[in-house]
């Protein structure tokens, strides 16, 4: 299989999620909707500064999304940016290390509203779609 041919058969299958990423927030839009909470704050918390989207942060606030949305959209995004994240874990981690790294990262994100983070790493997969997708036209074009 030529690396052409490979980049096609890669710019097909992320279509699809730059397809749904084209539908994400932007600044001017309204943010991806908040995961369903279990039950309400009896108090309104301190303001939060934003969490970072690193890998095990997104992995853990995509999979929150992906159990609890009911939109089909956002449940299929939700999937796709946790399969991003989930690819970009070392294959060289045990899983007692990985284990102990999602539980400090679960630890760590507590109280925290998972629908700005949610929007950051969903911002990330799109940008990074975005760089494959020029990336192979530029390939395609012989540049």
């Amino acid at each position: 299989m030529s690396h052409l041919h490979s980049i096609a058969i890669l710019l097909g299958t992320f279509a699809s999620v730059a397809a749904l990423a084209a539908t994400l927030p932007q600044a001017t839009r309204q943010p991806v909707k908040s995961a369903p909470a279990q039950s309400a704050p009896a108090q309104s918390a301190p303001a939060q500064s934003p969490v970072p989207p690193t890998t095990l942060n997104c992995l853990l606030a995509s999979n929150v999304f992906v159990q609890r949305s009911t939109d089909p959209k956002d449940k299929t995004l939700a999937l796709q940016t946790l399969y991003f994240y989930l690819g970009r874990v070392n294959p060289q981690t045990s899983a007692q290390q990985f284990k102990s790294a999602l539980q400090r990262t679960a630890d760590g994100l507590k109280g925290v509203n998972a629908a700005p983070l949610m929007n950051a790493c969903v911002r990330e997969l799109q940008a990074k779609v975005e760089l494959l997708q020029s990336v192979g036209q530029d390939l395609q074009k012989g540049k």
